[in-house]
């Protein structure tokens, strides 16, 4: 019941509405790039990728996502939902279950940053993915694609924990043994990168559903 309030929410702000009597705060992305480190290149344009390919060997394009959150203080009861919409999906194979990860990182990066200077910063993220039996999923978010277009992630703990003004994610795909793209709407166009802070529906603020 949690994630069917949840998921008609994110509807309800993609859509540009909300609803103020529950609290809800809609933090879009300031920043969005995706890196294609098999050619080295990074990319703003009106859409941001994840995509893995076996000719590749390992190396992906990944998404990074960045927000805002000097003016967020929100206390335990609150969640928080990391929001993308995906324009494009396209797998391999049905029979096998797309995966993205969420990676936290480094905010040291901008929109006109190049490769050198994001590989510098993504170093310890990027680690991680090519070592995959050893990644630490206690640190990491999953999505399975089961053919939605939304997809989510809970980023409660980083908001709560955070110590920087700004809060950066990857986004990459990890299964590297077929071939698995989706294209989500960047922040230049409609329904861009979105975090939702929200009230647990247990608490007072008259959002039960």
């Amino acid at each position: 019941m949690r994630w069917k309030f949840v998921f008609l929410v994110m509807l309800m702000i993609l859509n540009g509405s909300y609803a103020n009597d529950c609290d809800i705060i809609s933090l879009p992305a300031i920043e969005d790039v995706y890196i294609d480190f098999w050619s080295e290149r990074v990319y703003d344009e009106d859409l941001l990728k994840c995509e893995m390919d076996p000719i590749s060997e390992g190396w992906p394009v990944a998404t990074l996502v960045k927000f805002n959150v000097s003016d967020i203080d929100i206390d335990e009861d609150y969640l928080g939902i990391l929001v993308l919409k995906a324009k494009n999906i396209e797998k391999q194979s049905e029979n096998e279950p797309g995966v993205i990860a969420l990676f936290p990182v480094s905010s040291n990066w901008t929109e006109i940053s190049d490769f050198v200077s994001l590989s510098s910063t993504l170093g310890p993220s990027m680690s991680m993915i090519e070592d995959e039996k050893n990644i630490d999923y206690s640190g990491v978010g999953i999505r399975f694609d089961n053919g939605d277009r939304i997809f989510s992630f809970e980023v409660s703990k980083y908001i709560k924990e955070h110590e920087e003004d700004e809060l950066s994610f990857m986004l990459v795909a990890i299964n590297d043994d077929i071939h698995y793209l989706v294209e989500f709407r960047s922040r230049e166009g409609k329904g861009g990168p979105y975090i939702l802070l929200m009230p647990h529906l247990s608490n007072e603020n008259g959002c039960d559903v």
